[in-house]
């Protein structure tokens, strides 16, 4: 009697043999390797019988060259069609009565520089400075800068504001990691005094 955790083995002593069915081992194995064969048989006459141009290198080179300078002479064209159409845009922006000067842009620039001056410094409105440009060239350019001047020192100030509350920020966030680093440290104390 056999107990119930005990592992038996089966009484078979015969020597396990393969089933080859009434073949002999090597008839066996070749019959098995004869699929992975046929495979590569397939793969090699695929590439022996694979279809060529029947071009020789020389045709071929030929066709690459006549290939390269098609592409040359499209990119030509392309770019001459580019250079075209930059001079077509040009000669529509010349033609456009709405398009101006720099001289008429920056006439009217200076006129209203000096006219933002005036507004802000609160001077009164003199004949002789709005009309500068016969008198006093130089005097409008002197005027223009002092107004990008003012301008410029306006922004400064702007950015000078915000550089100051950005400071201050930090500085409150480095506060209270310091109060929180320190009510850490003090818990983490008590904690080693309780233990």
């Amino acid at each position: 009697m056999e107990s119930p955790g005990q592992i038996t083995e089966k009484a078979d002593s015969r020597p396990k043999q393969a089933l080859l069915g009434g073949k002999t081992f090597s008839e066996w194995l070749a019959e098995k390797r004869q699929p992975n064969q046929t495979c590569e048989n397939v793969k090699t006459d695929s590439k022996r019988n694979r279809s060529h141009s029947g071009k020789t290198y020389r045709e071929w080179l030929k066709d690459k060259n006549k290939e390269k300078q098609n592409e040359a002479i499209l990119q030509d064209n392309f770019a001459m069609l580019e250079l075209q159409k930059k001079a077509l845009v040009e000669e529509q922006r010349r033609l456009n009565p709405r398009v101006k000067t720099f001289d008429e842009w920056f006439e009217e620039k200076r006129a209203q520089s000096i006219i933002e001056l005036i507004q802000s410094k609160n001077v009164p409105n003199e004949a002789w400075l709005l009309n500068s440009k016969t008198k006093f060239p130089e005097d409008a350019c002197l005027v223009y800068d002092m107004w990008l001047t003012s301008k410029n020192m306006e922004e400064f100030k702007r950015e000078e504001r915000l550089y100051e509350e950005m400071v201050e920020k930090w500085r409150k966030k480095e506060q209270e990691r310091l109060q929180v680093r320190r009510s850490i440290l003090s818990k983490l104390s008590q904690a080693k005094k309780d233990t």
